[in-house]
C-alpha cells in the first residue's frame, strides 16, 4: 500500500489549516493553491511566502497572492475554502509594443534599423523584462528563427506564450521565482516537480453560503489613448525596383541609363539592354514614389527628421524613418456627400508632364514646382492634382 505524506502549510495571517491542494504548472498562468481553513475573525495577508512543508523539505513559494475566499458549510460545520496564486499572478499586468524581424518583399530580415532583428532568446527577455520578471533563464530557446511579431500595448505574458507554442516550448516555474523556458520532449532537469499536498475532507452536503473576492489594487493606473490622427503634404521622391526586391533612390538604382533618366518611358524603356532590368523599370519607374525624409544635409533642410505639425512640437520627436508612419489612405478633413458626412480621399499633386491633371486646355502640367494646395477647386489645384489611381503600400513606404 502506498503511504500518503503528512504535508504542513503556512500562509501569513491564516490560523487553522485543515487540508488543500497545490497545482504547479507549466505556462505563464500562475499555479493555485487552494486551502480549505476554518473560520477567523481577522483576514489573512493579501501577499505573503506560502510555504508547505512534507517529509522533511520546506517548500517556500514568494509573493503569493491571497485571491479568493468562500464560506461553506458541510457535515462538520462551516468552514472557508481559500484560494492563493503564486507570483505569476503579477504576469497579467504590464503592456509592450514594438514590431520586430520586418521583412523584405524578398523575405530578407530588414536592415533599415538596429533595433529590428531578434532572435528568440532576445523576444523572450524583452518579454520577462515587461512582466517584471527578473530572474529567468531562455537558454533552450532556440536561437535561429526570426518570427515576426507587431505589438501594440500587448499582454507580454500571452507574447511569450505565443513565442513557446511557435518553437515548441513552455515556461516552467522554478522554486523561488524563477523562470526557466524548456523544451517540450527535451531535458527533464528543466521542468521543476509539482508540489501537492494531501486533499482536505470533501464529503457531505456543501453549500456556499457567501463569499468575499478582495480587489485588486494597483500601484499605479495608465491610461492609453487610440492613436492621433496628424495631416500633412509630404513631399516624395522617385524611386525604383531592384531585383533583390528593394526600392532604391532613382538615380543609384543599378540599370540607371549611362545618359541618365530622360523620358525613357515613352519607348517602353527599350534603352535598357537586359531584359530582366528592363521588366524592373517598366514596373517602377517614373511609377514608384516614397516619402522623402530630410538627412539634415539639405540647403533648406531645418534638422535631420520629418517635422509634422502638431506632433513634432508636442512631443519633441521628429520622423526619422518610414516605419513611423501609418498612412490612412483618406485625409482628416470631412465633407457631406448625397447628405452623409465622409472623410475627404487623400490625394496626389505635383509637377508632371502629360494629361494626368484636372482641366488643363494644354493638357500639360504648367506648374515647375508643386505649391502647397488650399483649395482643392482652385485654379492651382486643377493642373497639380493626380487624377488618375495610384496606391499605397504601407509595407515599403
Amino acid at each position: 500500500m502506498s503511504e500518503h505524506l503528512q504535508a504542513v502549510a503556512r500562509f501569513p495571517g491564516v490560523e487553522r489549516i485543515i487540508g488543500g491542494t497545490m497545482t504547479w504548472a507549466h505556462g505563464t498562468a500562475p499555479g493555485v493553491c487552494t486551502l480549505t481553513i476554518a473560520p477567523q475573525l481577522r483576514p489573512p495577508a493579501l501577499v505573503g511566502t506560502l510555504e508547505i512543508s512534507y517529509d522533511g523539505r520546506t517548500l517556500s513559494f514568494p509573493e503569493c497572492r491571497a485571491v479568493q475566499a468562500s464560506y461553506r458549510r458541510d457535515s462538520r460545520g462551516r468552514i472557508v475554502s481559500f484560494l492563493i496564486e503564486d507570483w505569476r499572478w503579477k504576469w497579467r499586468f504590464g503592456e509592450i509594443s514594438g514590431r520586430y524581424n520586418q521583412r523584405t518583399p524578398a523575405g530578407e530580415i530588414k536592415r533599415d534599423s538596429q533595433f529590428n532583428e531578434k532572435t528568440p532568446r532576445q523576444l523572450a527577455a524583452i518579454y520577462f523584462e515587461a512582466m517584471g520578471q527578473r530572474n529567468y533563464d531562455v537558454k533552450q530557446l532556440p536561437d535561429e528563427p526570426r518570427p515576426f511579431v507587431e505589438h501594440d500595448l500587448s499582454n507580454p505574458a500571452q507574447s511569450l506564450d505565443s513565442l513557446c507554442d511557435l518553437l515548441g516550448c513552455r515556461v516552467a516555474p522554478q522554486l523561488g521565482n524563477i523562470a526557466k523556458i524548456v523544451r517540450l520532449g527535451g531535458d527533464k532537469n528543466g521542468a521543476s516537480d509539482s508540489p501537492g499536498l494531501p486533499e482536505g475532507p470533501t464529503s457531505g452536503l456543501i453549500e456556499i453560503n457567501e463569499s468575499l473576492d478582495p480587489p485588486e489594487k494597483p500601484d499605479a493606473i495608465e491610461i492609453f489613448g487610440g492613436p492621433a490622427e496628424f495631416q500633412h503634404d509630404f513631399e516624395l521622391e522617385a524611386v525604383a525596383l531592384e531585383a533583390s526586391g528593394e526600392y532604391v533612390l532613382l538615380n543609384d538604382v543599378s540599370y540607371k541609363p549611362a545618359g541618365g533618366w530622360t523620358f525613357d518611358a515613352d519607348d517602353d524603356f527599350h534603352g535598357i539592354a537586359n531584359l530582366k532590368d528592363r521588366k524592373l523599370a517598366q514596373a517602377s519607374v517614373y511609377r514608384a514614389f516614397r516619402v522623402k525624409i530630410p538627412t539634415g544635409m539639405e540647403e533648406d533642410a531645418t534638422g535631420k527628421g520629418l517635422d509634422i505639425p502638431g506632433y513634432s512640437k508636442r512631443t519633441a520627436r521628429r520622423v526619422n524613418a518610414h516605419r513611423q508612419l501609418i498612412f490612412l489612405n483618406r485625409q482628416c478633413v470631412e465633407e457631406v456627400q448625397l447628405g452623409v458626412k465622409t472623410f475627404k480621399p487623400m490625394i496626389l499633386y505635383g509637377a508632371y508632364e502629360g494629361e494626368n491633371n484636372f482641366g488643363d486646355e494644354a493638357l500639360e502640367n504648367t506648374v515647375d514646382i508643386p505649391e502647397a494646395i488650399e483649395d482643392e477647386e482652385s485654379d492651382l489645384a486643377k493642373k497639380c492634382i493626380y487624377t488618375r489611381g495610384f496606391s499605397i503600400d504601407a509595407d515599403k513606404s
